[in-house]
């Protein structure tokens, strides 16, 4: 899932968290572990059982379409909730694999 959203006019209705019940859902008929996000307003994602972790995570830099550079550092927007009984790992998170 990229980009949640809801219009204007139908937030605060529980859309949005009736969403991430279908991805979690979805996620634990597939054996998923982990549900990973960004978000730089927590609000909802908190009161759907995400939480803030401090990894540092590894990407491509992209500018209008042209790769700059690899850069390797925590983001504050990093969230993740787990979907089974294992706990999340310390460590790097490397997001330069084929699936993102």
């Amino acid at each position: 899932v990229v980009d949640l959203c809801v219009a204007a006019s139908a937030q605060g209705r529980g859309i949005a968290s009736r969403m991430l019940e279908k991805v979690e859902t979805l996620a634990k008929r597939h054996g998923i572990d982990f549900l990973m996000l960004f978000a730089t307003d927590r609000r909802l994602y908190e009161r759907n059982g995400y939480g803030h972790e401090d990894n540092v995570l590894r990407w491509m830099m992209v500018h209008q379409h042209e790769i700059i550079g690899i850069d390797e550092q925590p983001l504050a927007e990093l969230m993740i909730k787990p979907v089974r009984e294992r706990p999340w790992p310390a460590g790097l998170v490397d997001l330069l694999g084929h699936q993102f």
